[in-house]
């Protein structure tokens, strides 16, 4: 198995089929035509071993357009019987499974998806707003509901709108697509966040994690959320370990890129600093880990240089906790009047979207060496049952107050 990124860069190539594989680095190659006709969706496929010149397996496969995941299944046996692919019960069940779902829903659910993937440029929010239209044409569609409940949990817990709404979204949906197929995914990898962040239930939030993982093996991304659990569990070793023996399965993220991301992430988390730096250099346009990973390894003023920069480019200037980072690399560099007016510029964007800012503000205060400070927006954060307090002892940000 091959990630789509990789996959794409052979669009229109004339390289042989030989020449391909051994580029990818697989023994066979599947080549897919889908088209539609009225309202029957068709595909057609042909499975060849590119060494030998020989196709394996071919054949059309034709279903009525609410039979489009039915067919996807179809579609994905066939493959895994003709090169000899070994499964896991957990998805065979998946694949066994005949669901049907409104052939308009799916077009707009996959629509959003281009935004969340980046064929459009990556945008949530247009995702949510497709994905919710889908929803609102086939209220049944249990991957939509799963998927709207990842994305809102997601708005939530990286700050970009109130938790206590957000959050609630997040479980109804979830909850919703469970009720409606016990086994999707993503409406488990999202309990289990809301189980970890918002309940502090930690036993439970990695049993929802775990069995998240074993219904999505072959979905890096399912694994992603997981190892984040591992790295906010003070485990980033068992995280890193788990993604390369995710790399090494060929399993889908829908971008190389996104691997080396991960492990420059995961390598934060475990406080192997110097790694990150070298990962990132296999990885172009990365400015604002770059400035993070700098100012970790104590270099906080290349760090600012390099997020004065970037700050005002479109690409970056609305992330919101961007600014939460210059405010502590400008305290790690002993910059205090500084550091203090730019997180008070953070906050005040903060607070006009009713976002908690304690966790921010703890951050810079800690770096600036007020200790005392710092405990108290934290126990302020505990009191209100705050999801940051999640992240308090972690090592990538040095928020641990020793």
């Amino acid at each position: 198995m091959c990630i789509r990124d990789r996959v794409r860069a052979f669009k229109g190539t004339d390289k042989s089929p030989k020449q391909i594989a051994q580029e990818l680095g697989v023994k066979a190659l599947v080549f897919a035509y889908w088209s539609r006709s009225g309202t029957r969706n068709r595909l057609r496929y042909e499975v060849i071993d590119p060494f030998r010149n020989k196709v394996i397996t071919s054949n059309t496969m034709e279903r009525e357009g609410e039979d489009v995941l039915f067919l996807r299944s179809e579609f994905a046996r066939a493959v895994i019987a003709a090169v000899k692919v070994a499964i896991t019960p957990a998805e065979r069940a998946v694949l066994d499974e005949r669901r049907k779902v409104d052939p308009e829903a799916y077009d707009l659910f996959m629509k959003g998806l281009e935004y969340y993937f980046g064929s459009e440029g990556f945008d949530i929010r247009r995702t949510i707003e497709f994905i919710e239209k889908a929803i609102d044409i086939d209220p049944t569609f249990a991957q939509g509901h799963g998927w709207l409940s990842q994305l809102y949990e997601q708005l939530a817990s990286e700050g970009y709108e109130n938790e206590d709404v957000y959050f609630l979204k997040a479980r109804t949906a979830a909850e919703r697509a469970l009720e409606l197929d016990a086994n999707t995914p993503r409406a488990h990898s999202t309990l289990a966040s809301l189980y970890l962040f918002l309940d502090w239930d930690f036993a439970r939030a990695e049993q929802s994690y775990q069995k998240a993982c074993r219904l999505a093996p072959g979905d890096a991304r399912v694994q992603f959320y997981y190892q984040t659990y591992l790295c906010l569990a003070g485990r980033a070793e068992e995280a890193i370990e788990s993604l390369e023996r995710l790399r090494k399965a060929g399993a889908d993220s829908g971008s190389e890129g996104l691997f080396a991301l991960r492990q420059v992430h995961h390598f934060l988390f475990a406080g192997r600093y110097a790694d990150a730096l070298e990962e990132l250099k296999k990885i172009p346009g990365q400015e604002l880990l770059l400035a993070i990973a700098k100012a970790l390894t104590g270099s906080s003023s290349e760090a600012l240089a390099i997020m004065d920069r970037i700050i005002v480019t479109p690409r970056y200037r609305n992330i919101d906790w961007i600014r939460r980072e210059r405010a502590w690399m400008l305290a790690a560099d002993g910059r205090r009047e500084e550091a203090l007016k730019a997180l008070e510029e953070h906050i005040a964007i903060q607070r006009q979207k009713d976002v908690d800012t304690e966790f921010d503000e703890a951050c810079v205060y800690a770096r600036l060496g007020e200790k005392d400070r710092a405990f108290e927006l934290l126990n302020a954060l505990y009191d209100k049952h705050s999801s940051p307090v999640s992240y308090t002892h972690l090592r990538a940000h040095e928020t641990v107050l020793d």
